[in-house]
């Protein structure tokens, strides 16, 4: 049979219901577009065919005689097929069978495999595992359309497991994108966003631990100027995963989410998806598939601070008025004065996050942080008393395995029943350099949540910070950036390894904290995994130091949660750098040694991006952010080592650029990072950002430059003309 009677052949059974293939929401229309995209797909083996269509795709699928495949997904807006024919399963499951780890796969190793329609979609069902032992196993994956017809979204189960086995991990679902022709680009969920583009796509290899603060969604997506794939999780508690992405010399795209089982090694546990998984293919880029995960997560997620699911108690306005940090370590001698020096200087709101004012070396002796040093509650009123908020750190997640100096205090006898445990009951350990007075490394165990040993002992340091020493918040490390562990304790009372028990757990011990802390005080964590934001009032961003962010995390969180810190290490040009990138992304600037301000070049530089950031402090803290201008400049590109943990390249714009509204305000920021005056021409579309194309802007300058106004025609291509390192902000009136 020729390919093209084949395709003709296969048309007629996507009409014929009577030869049992099922074609939802597919026109006629529809069906002359994909005949070329699938000319070059078919097969000349017999099989059955099924569709489902929405405004921007048509996803096809393949009955095997043993198992089902994805076929196509055809993009309607370009009419071409994005599916790669790399190796690719809808799900591959991970099981323990007669203690041994086995595979299995949706496309093949079935004796039964039927698709059939549902309401408002398809199911596949797979029966009959072939692999010896699994024979009662079945499979049923469904894929649905959204009630705005925008996505199709996906679910499985896996039941009939039998008690020799159990399921450990579930990759689902997998698709491998093809990125042949075109410019494409990857927007990968690390930081803040990071973007990936052209041949930087073949060596992508990002598996991120979600939630974490090196995974911080669950959501990425593909794209080239044309279109682009939203490929999105949405589990409304934030589950333990794997999140996926693989380019390939051979131009392909291979993105998965792969989760742990609830319940792993337990007998004939099985698995069922209790949240959908949306595949969309949209116009736009990374920010307009960000705008759509922000759709879903401010509607459905469980972490979301919106009106009826509200941060309580709310966040202190006082907190929302902090535009600079400073951070360091020791006593009140070592710290105060320098940190009220670095106040004066910035002149606005600022605030201290404390390392070391505890007895016990860093990452040593966890968690008895009591007796503090001599006079920190002395050198806390000083600090105060002078308008610095003062925030001391603790670590929120571990207990030292020998807490006093080199012996066991109370780890045994206390802590580690309340540790997090592999499948033979051994407490995870982690070690970060510190030392033990033999020279020993420090053995530290990961608590888990769950258990009211940790609950307790959280809750009583922060509110012993708050109440005997009087700091106005408390920083608990690593919650918000260490990913889940699949603790397998069965005394704890959560599932064993995979499910939400551990972000529910953190949930219920941060807000019993904020349930009893005293009025007007905050609660911050490090890193921004997004799914404890409703819990904490701001995170620590100090990570944000990779080469290609892009402030997808700000455009869906932003006003929603405070972001301060970057780790300002390097060279002047880094810390311009980092200063205008925190400033455009909306972040309280800073998180420097306090001596930096002694450093004339970065400390002026710093002082401009904060009193910027705090002029337009209620518009950033409370608004949200629109998309960035797109500009063309004069200047090239300026590359500078940021140095983290060592030569760190980051190559940025000349001028950053953000763009923030709320009510009728909004504000365009630009800042030059270089040393030379810098001409950048951009357009506004004045639609999009609700201004009028022609209105009047009054012109925001640092230090170096009056406040004006000026007539704009946004009709027109704009100029913005910038003196070396200069910041300036147009705040427009939006007319709706």
């Amino acid at each position: 049979m020729t390919k093209s009677l084949l395709v003709s052949t296969i048309r007629l059974m996507l009409c014929l219901a009577m030869l049992s293939v099922l074609c939802i929401g597919v026109s006629a229309m529809e069906l002359n577009k994909v005949d070329a995209v699938l000319a070059s797909q078919v097969s000349n083996a017999p099989a059955r065919y099924a569709s489902l269509s929405t405004t921007t795709q048509e996803l096809w699928l393949e009955q095997k005689a043993d198992g089902a495949r994805v076929f196509a997904i055809v993009d309607t807006i370009t009419h071409r097929n994005l599916l790669s024919t790399a190796d690719q399963s809808i799900f591959q499951l991970e099981l323990k069978l007669n203690n041994t780890k086995v595979g299995v796969r949706a496309d093949y190793g079935w004796s039964k495999a039927k698709i059939s329609s549902t309401a408002n979609g398809l199911r596949i069902s797979l029966s009959g595992q072939k692999e010896p032992g699994l024979e009662t196993m079945q499979a049923m994956v469904t894929a649905k359309i959204s009630a705005d017809k925008s996505a199709i979204l996906w679910r499985l189960k896996i039941f009939g497991v039998p008690q020799n086995a159990s399921v450990l991990k579930v990759r689902f679902p997998e698709v491998a994108l093809s990125v042949k022709t075109g410019y494409w680009n990857v927007l990968l969920p690390k930081f803040s966003g990071i973007l990936a583009s052209g041949p930087q796509l073949k060596g992508v290899d990002f598996s991120g631990e979600y939630p974490g603060g090196w995974c911080t969604m669950q959501w990425m997506t593909v794209y080239d100027r044309s279109s682009g794939f939203y490929f999105a999780c949405q589990d409304p508690y934030g589950s333990y995963r794997i999140i996926n992405a693989k380019g390939s010399a051979d131009d392909v795209m291979k993105l998965s989410f792969e989760q742990f089982a609830p319940n792993m090694t337990v007998p004939g546990n099985g698995y069922e998806s209790d949240y959908d998984t949306a595949w969309q293919v949209y116009k736009g880029d990374w920010y307009d598939a960000s705008r759509i995960y922000k759709s879903w997560v401010s509607k459905n997620a469980k972490w979301y601070n919106r009106k009826g699911q509200a941060r309580t108690p709310a966040t202190p306005k006082a907190i929302e008025e902090i535009s600079s940090w400073a951070q360091s370590g020791g006593s009140s001698e070592e710290c105060v004065d320098a940190v009220i020096k670095f106040k004066e200087y910035m002149g606005v709101p600022t605030a201290f996050h404390w390392y070391t004012w505890h007895m016990n070396p860093f990452d040593n002796d966890y968690p008895h942080y009591f007796p503090t040093k001599p006079g920190i509650a002395e050198g806390v009123k000083k600090l105060k008393d002078a308008g610095v908020y003062v925030m001391p750190y603790i670590n929120g997640r571990l207990w030292d395995t020998r807490d006093r100096g080199i012996e066991d205090f109370e780890w045994t006898s206390v802590a580690k029943p309340g540790t997090t445990k592999d499948e033979n009951g051994v407490p995870y350990i982690e070690s970060y350099g510190s030392k033990e007075a033999d020279g020993s490394d420090v053995r530290l165990s990961i608590m888990c949540p769950s258990t009211a040993i940790w609950q307790n002992k959280m809750e009583e340091i922060v509110l012993r910070l708050m109440n005997e020493v009087g700091v106005n918040g408390v920083y608990m490390d690593q919650i918000s950036a260490a990913a889940p562990k699949a603790c397998m304790d069965k005394t704890h009372g959560h599932p064993l390894g995979g499910g939400h028990w551990w972000t529910e757990s953190y949930w219920k011990l941060v807000q019993n904290i904020r349930n009893k802390m005293p009025k007007d005080h905050f609660l911050t964590s490090e890193c921004n995994a997004e799914p404890y934001i409703r819990f904490f009032d701001a995170y620590l961003t100090w990570h944000w130091q990779d080469d290609g962010m892009v402030a997808a995390f700000p455009a869906i969180y932003g006003g929603t949660i405070g972001m301060f810190g970057r780790s300002y290490t390097g060279d002047t040009a880094a810390v311009r750098a980092k200063a205008a990138q925190q400033l455009v992304f909306g972040e309280q600037i800073g998180w420097c040694d306090p001596g930096i301000i002694n450093d004339k070049p970065k400390g002026e530089y710093l002082r401009k991006a904060i009193r910027i950031r705090y002029a337009f402090r209620d518009v950033i803290s409370k608004g949200e952010m629109l998309r960035p201008l797109s500009l063309s400049s004069n200047v090239a590109p300026i590359t500078a080592d940021w140095q983290w943990y060592g030569p760190q390249i980051v190559t940025t714009a000349p001028v950053l650029t953000g763009t923030w509204k709320k009510g009728k305000k909004v504000v365009f920021i630009f800042a030059n990072v270089s040393e030379k005056p810098v001409s950048s021409k951009f357009r506004v579309n004045a639609g999009e950002y609700g201004i009028p194309n022609n209105t009047q802007a009054k012109i925001h300058g640092d230090e170096s430059r009056p406040v004006g106004k000026m007539d704009l025609d946004l009709s027109r291509e704009q100029t913005i003309d910038l003196a070396p390192t200069e910041i300036a902000a147009w705040e427009c009136s939006a007319s709706k």
